[in-house]
């Protein structure tokens, strides 16, 4: 089991706000829904907000609450993907490679109520591999990878060190 953050109420309302007014802006554009695991769009989208500012607040990085210009999930460096069923895997979908992000860590969340658990992270290019291609539910292709492949969260706070540091130079 990996480690959990729980977040307070505040947060709990912060991140449902900013993933509502996410689905709400997605209905504005008429934007399709995609294959998600959550039972909606709206739990979707406010259970991966959820799951984001887990993650911002694991790793001591900024979480604006807004997705813009496809950048990542957390800190323009971080996507998220966050599950509410145990058994789903990490999932890498076409558009991350459209967007330039699978060069990014990609971190595996399992949400339940308040508690968020760091599951584990791979790059992007890690998990867009042949042994992982999928297309569940008669769905859009993908890449799912196995939980048991994922990279320790350690390996992740040295990698967003490093980040850091080429920044200051």
């Amino acid at each position: 089991m990996g480690d959990i953050v729980i977040l307070q109420q505040s947060e709990l309302m912060f991140a449902a706000y900013c993933g509502s007014f996410r689905r709400s802006s997605a209905i504005g554009r008429g934007s399709k829904d995609l294959d998600h695991p959550c039972k909606t769009p709206w739990e979707n989208d406010v259970v991966s907000a959820q799951g984001e500012l887990s993650v911002s607040r694991y790793l001591n990085l900024y979480w604006s609450g807004v997705t813009r210009d496809h950048k990542a999930d957390v800190g323009d460096w971080i996507e998220v993907r966050t599950v509410t069923d145990p058994a789903d895997h990490l999932i890498v979908r076409s558009r991350d490679e459209r967007h330039g992000n699978l060069g990014k860590p990609f971190v595996s969340v399992y949400a339940k109520d308040d508690k968020f658990e760091m599951r584990g992270w791979l790059f992007g290019t890690e998990v867009k591999i042949e042994k992982n291609r999928r297309r569940p539910n008669g769905g859009s292709e993908c890449w799912m990878a196995d939980n048991d492949d994922l990279h320790d969260m350690d390996d992740l706070f040295m990698w967003v060190n490093n980040q850091t540091k080429l920044l200051k130079t």
